[in-house]
């Protein structure tokens, strides 16, 4: 990813950083992904030509102060920038619209599953991939992917823009696709829970036999792309990992 190690691939001179740092250290064929960023439009396409693979961006601040987050006047000018070219640009897509909403769940309980879950709330992807689907709209020639897909809710979105055409793919994490999982509170107490966006992901994934693929998924025996970029909260007792794609 882009924004791994320092410096952020957000220019050819820090790309070739990078390809230098890596020069006689890789044991296997690597490629570079390039970041956007605020402000560094006229860098896409250089970096197109450069070599990297394609583009991440964050919707939402990532955690990395050399790697903010784009808004929509951003995201538009980056669009602009890539139409027409061959890249592919993939969003970390949530969109707090309200900063500093209070949260629902106890925040002096770090521990608890619903502190977790509140502060990730579906709605947040949900209005990031309304944003990113309108945009597509503008710019329908670009290939747009979204990461590490958690939320059920959004997949009317997904579904319509990909009945509209759009070129737009989706993956999920293998461990928002388990049914259950374990927390730890501490070295004593364990509880369980149940993931149900997981479970309404599963059950609306097209194909002929749902409740196979589910069978399928916690023995872990499905073969396909999985996102790792995402925290886990679960558990997974099987092999690699399962992609939830919608066609």
């Amino acid at each position: 990813m882009p924004l791994n190690s320092l410096p952020p691939t957000t220019t050819v001179a820090n790309l070739e950083d990078k390809r230098r740092a890596a020069r006689g250290q890789c044991w296997t064929d690597v490629a570079f992904w390039g970041g956007v960023i605020p402000g560094n439009q006229i860098h896409l396409k250089p970096l197109v030509g450069a070599g990297v693979k394609g583009f991440k961006c964050f919707l939402i601040e990532s955690g990395v102060d050399e790697f903010p987050c784009v808004d929509e006047s951003d995201l538009r000018a980056a669009m602009a920038e890539l139409q027409g070219t061959s890249t592919v640009l993939c969003f970390h897509a949530e969109l707090q619209k309200s900063p500093g909403a209070p949260s629902t769940a106890d925040p002096s309980d770090p521990t608890l599953y619903s502190t977790f879950l509140a502060s990730r709330p579906q709605q947040l992807e949900v209005d990031a991939i309304e944003l990113i689907t309108r945009l597509h709209s503008e710019f329908p020639s670009l290939r747009l992917h979204i990461v590490h897909l958690s939320a059920s809710a959004a997949l009317p979105l997904v579904r319509a823009a990909k009945a509209a055409g759009r070129r737009l793919t989706v993956e999920t994490c293998f461990h928002y696709t388990n049914r259950a999982g374990r927390i730890s509170h501490d070295r004593s107490v364990a509880v369980d829970v149940h993931v149900t966006q997981a479970e309404e992901i599963l059950n609306k994934r097209s194909g002929p036999s749902r409740r196979g693929a589910r069978a399928e998924s916690r023995r872990g025996r499905r073969r396909e792309r999985t996102s790792g970029s995402s925290p886990s909260t679960c558990s997974w007792t099987g092999s690699w990992g399962i992609w939830a794609r919608t066609t």
